[in-house]
């Protein structure tokens, strides 16, 4: 199974996301990782049986822009209507940034 993980936040480091993933290659598993979520293109999403998404609503580690635009929430929820799967862990439950 062919996965995109797109990980990596100020909080949460990617390492830890490809970390936790690595033990699933045993299970057939083949992970293709994102870390910039600026480098994110969705037309790549139908190339995915699945993604896992452990990562807030910040670009990067060091780049704390939003990334989750409209056109990218409408990008998942087409990916998801056409059959793709989607899993989103810890961070990326996250509805948006926090305002003060």
């Amino acid at each position: 199974m062919r996965v995109l993980l797109i990980c990596g936040d100020y909080w949460h480091p990617a390492k830890v996301s490809i970390d936790g993933a690595a033990p699933l290659a045993e299970r057939g598993f083949h992970f293709d990782t994102l870390t910039d979520a600026k480098d994110f293109n969705p037309r790549i999403l139908p190339q995915y049986d699945a993604v896992l998404l452990s990562k807030c609503d910040q670009a990067a580690d060091a780049d704390d822009s939003s990334w989750m635009t409209d056109a990218v929430q409408q990008a998942f929820i087409h990916y998801i209507e056409d059959g793709g799967g989607l899993l989103a862990v810890h961070s990326a439950t996250v509805p948006g940034k926090e305002t003060q």
